[in-house]
Order: structure tokens, then C-alpha cells, then sequence
């Protein structure tokens, strides 16, 4: 073969795949701009408001290049229910290309069907019985037929032993976020034109926050002890502010049982593939029969316990008299 024949070739099939792959894209390109795709999901809660579990919020996703106009919409519960949802008559939801939304929804009153009441609760309970969303669009009735399915963490751990979940916790207040180390808040001239929130640390990092005078170990000890620190200080002339609280966050963490914790603290371990696929996967399998056998136990209690008493025999009384 002729070094020109080779060329020849080689440049033949790099056209056809430059064409095969220009035709792909102009497909996926026409694709994404013609017709609509949106997913979404919905969740229905019950809440002690009210007597009729309701759908609380919509999350819908638009797969398309191209906006898609909502008119309204509506949960199907069967084959001939609708629970409308949403309505933007007046003003439509209009869903961007490629944008996701959400719509939050409150606890009802009741359903109603031309005035009379409807319950829907054995059928939203109910999962056999087929639920979905339609959407009153500009090119009519369209069916969400695709769910939104995110991944959550929590999974991960239902499903290794060995995956730590580990939750940030914070302080917020006014707004302002403050560390674990932060131990007082000093909030002078509240709701004024001049009002400042102080953080005072629980080191040497806050013995001098003001002018004039300096802080201890022992003055930041407790509350009333800073409380009595301050207003001295300011019998004194030397802190200005008249009108200051204090809060205590490390009570305010108290309270709320999950800034301390009676078991010891960990340092998060790094374990290695094998550790974490094999050997976790072997302990949560080990974990989850664990609990099968635990569960069949007590129901097989709870069996025996319900049985009636079976009568006694004569042989079986202890007396010989016959019952």
C-alpha cells in the first residue's frame, strides 16, 4: 500500500467520524430544544394541624433547552382523582431551561369535590395505590413520569456500619455565627442606632476587649460573675454602656444536649479500602441479621403471650382433683 492510498484513508475515516460525531451532537442539540422532559417529586406529610395528610412542597427539574410554561399543578391519586396543588392562572410559573424549582405548601383545612368533603388519606397512605404529577403546561396535560432521586448520606450509612455521619454545629444569634470557643455574649444598647454584640472566648484571646480594664479567669468564670464585673466597672466610669445583657452560651448549649456529651471524644479514623468495603460490609450484614434474629424473638414473645392458657389436665393438677 502506497504511503498516498494510507493518507487517503486515514483521512476518509476521520471525515466520516467527523461527521458521524457532528451528526450526534446536532441530534442532542435538536433533542434538548424540542418537546418537554421535566422530573420531579412531592412530599406528603400529616401534622397535628390538621386531619388530612397533605403534599408540603413540589420540586420540579427542567431537562430541556427550552422554557416550559406551568399553568397549574396536581397530584393523581388513582386513576380518577386530582388534588390541584397549584394554580397560576393570572400569572404562570415559567421554568427556565435546565432550572429546578420548588414550591413549599402548609397544612389544609379539608379537600373538597363541589362542596362536599373528600377524604384522601387511606389512598395517600396507601402505596400500592398510584400517585404522580401532571402539569397544566402551554402544550397541555403533561405527566411527570420521571423522579427526582438525590443521594443522601444517611443511605451510605444504612448501608456500611463503618460510615460516620458527622454534623457542624453552631451558635447563630442576630444573624452572627460563634464558635465553641466563644463561652459570653455581651449585647449592649439593644434595638438601638448603636447596639453592638461583643463575643467574649473562653482564653486570654477576650481579657481585653475594652479600654480600661481587663478580664480574668475568674471574672469570666460564670455569668453573675462577669455580671458583677461589668456593672462595678461601670460604678467606676470605666465601662460607658448603661443598658447591656449578657448571654450565657454555654448554658444555651446545655439545654440543648449536643454541645457536651458524656462519651469520650474520637478522632475520625482513615481506613483503608479494604477496612471500609470488606470488613464494614461483613459488619453491617453481621448487624442487620443480628436484629432479624432479635425482632423474631420478640414477636414469637409476644405470640405466646397472646395465646390463650391451655386447660389442665387432671394428671397435670397438683392436688389430683379433677376441674
Amino acid at each position: 500500500m502506497s504511503v498516498e492510498l494510507f493518507f487517503a484513508i486515514v483521512g476518509t475515516l476521520a471525515g466520516v467520524l467527523g461527521l458521524a460525531v457532528a451528526t450526534y451532537y446536532g441530534a442532542m442539540s435538536l433533542g434538548l430544544k424540542s418537546g418537554t422532559r421535566v422530573r420531579g417529586t412531592y412530599n406528603s406529610v400529616s401534622s397535628v394541624e390538621c386531619e388530612d395528610k397533605y403534599v408540603s412542597n413540589v420540586t420540579l427539574e427542567n431537562l430541556k433547552d427550552r422554557a416550559v410554561v406551568i399553568f397549574g399543578i396536581s397530584l393523581q391519586v388513582g386513576r380518577s382523582n386530582y388534588i390541584v396543588l397549584d394554580e397560576f392562572d393570572d400569572e404562570p410559573l415559567i421554568l427556565q431551561p435546565f432550572q429546578a424549582v420548588q414550591r413549599s405548601y402548609g397544612p389544609i383545612i379539608d379537600y373538597t369535590v363541589n362542596g362536599q368533603r373528600i377524604m384522601f388519606n387511606s389512598q395517600l397512605w396507601d402505596n400500592s395505590v398510584k400517585k404522580r404529577l401532571v402539569l397544566d403546561t402551554s402544550d397541555g396535560k403533561y405527566i411527570v413520569k420521571e423522579s427526582l432521586r438525590p443521594w443522601k448520606v444517611s443511605h451510605e450509612a444504612m448501608r456500611n456500619d463503618y460510615t460516620a455521619v458527622a454534623h457542624a454545629r453552631r451558635t447563630t444569634y442576630k444573624g452572627e455565627t460563634y464558635g465553641g470557643n466563644v463561652k459570653f455574649l455581651i449585647h449592649i444598647n439593644a434595638d438601638q442606632p448603636d447596639e453592638i454584640v461583643v463575643p467574649l472566648h473562653r482564653h486570654e484571646m477576650s481579657y481585653h476587649k475594652f479600654r480600661g480594664f481587663s478580664f480574668t479567669p475568674a471574672t469570666l468564670q460564670t455569668k453573675e460573675t462577669l455580671q458583677a464585673f461589668l456593672e462595678q466597672q461601670r460604678d467606676g466610669g470605666k465601662f460607658t454602656p448603661k443598658d447591656f445583657f449578657i448571654l450565657d452560651l454555654d448554658a444555651s448549649r446545655a439545654k440543648q444536649h449536643w454541645f457536651t456529651s458524656p462519651s469520650p471524644t474520637m478522632e475520625a479514623p482513615n481506613l483503608s479500602w479494604y477496612e471500609y468495603h470488606v470488613e464494614g460490609r461483613r459488619a453491617t450484614k453481621q448487624h442487620w441479621k443480628t436484629i432479624r434474629e432479635n425482632n423474631e424473638q420478640v414477636r414469637k414473645s409476644k405470640e405466646e403471650q397472646a395465646a390463650p392458657p391451655q386447660p389442665m389436665s387432671p394428671q397435670d393438677s397438683q392436688d389430683g382433683t379433677v376441674i
